[in-house]
């Protein structure tokens, strides 16, 4: 996941600076044990159907959140505070838009265990990261920044502040980099769709069965 602003964080407990490896192993074990389960729910099935369709309206309004976002954060100076467009009713759209990408793979793949698993990890580190972030930037921004998050929500969208203005400036690079990182994540829900197919293989082995 990508943070919302370039910031130097302080140094904390190894498992802390860690976090995001120790995160990676424990949802890549969870995701080993749910592809060699049984598969809870049938390719053929129309449970199947419906979380196919659920997963790719996550994984879809996943990416258009990043993009919104990157829009207005690509183009501003690192150290001044965005508060219009997608950060004028959440302070952190971007995580909110990387949960909705995790989220949808947890529907590609239709293992409870390795949704569990895996909303856990996310979470824990969405609130650490940005507890973290946000303690630096009430340090760099003060009492402008203490303002902003009395008015606009962590992440929970409050819709009824919505603002804009007419224009934004976007930088290039901001952009290309998020087009690169989203053709990345878009790899990822193909390959679940390949694997939910094979799992259904007399020949693909299945020594556990997971819920």
């Amino acid at each position: 996941m990508t943070s919302d602003w370039t910031i130097h964080l302080p140094r904390r407990h190894w498992s802390f600076r860690n976090r995001g490896l120790l995160g990676g192993i424990g949802i890549l074990v969870a995701l080993v044990l749910a592809l060699l389960s049984v598969p809870p729910v049938s390719e053929s099935s129309w449970l199947e159907e419906v979380l196919d369709i659920s997963a790719w309206l996550i994984f879809t309004a996943g990416v258009v959140v990043r993009f919104w976002a990157t829009l207005y954060i690509g183009g501003r100076k690192e150290w001044t505070l965005v508060d219009e467009g997608p950060y004028s009713i959440c302070r952190n759209p971007l995580y909110v838009g990387s949960f909705l990408l995790l989220l949808s793979f947890v529907f590609f793949l239709d293992n409870v265990t390795f949704g569990v698993v895996t909303l856990a990890v996310v979470v824990s580190y969405m609130i650490g990261t940005v507890r973290a972030e946000e303690r630096v930037l009430h340090k760099t921004l003060g009492e402008q920044y203490a303002r902003y998050c009395e008015r606009v929500p962590r992440f929970w969208p409050r819709l009824s502040q919505y603002h804009t203005p007419d224009l934004i400036q976007v930088r290039a690079k901001g952009m290309r980099i998020e087009c690169v990182r989203m053709l990345r994540w878009f790899l990822v829900p193909l390959s679940m769709e390949i694997v939910s197919h094979l799992r259904e293989c007399s020949w693909w082995p299945h020594p556990f069965k997971l819920p």
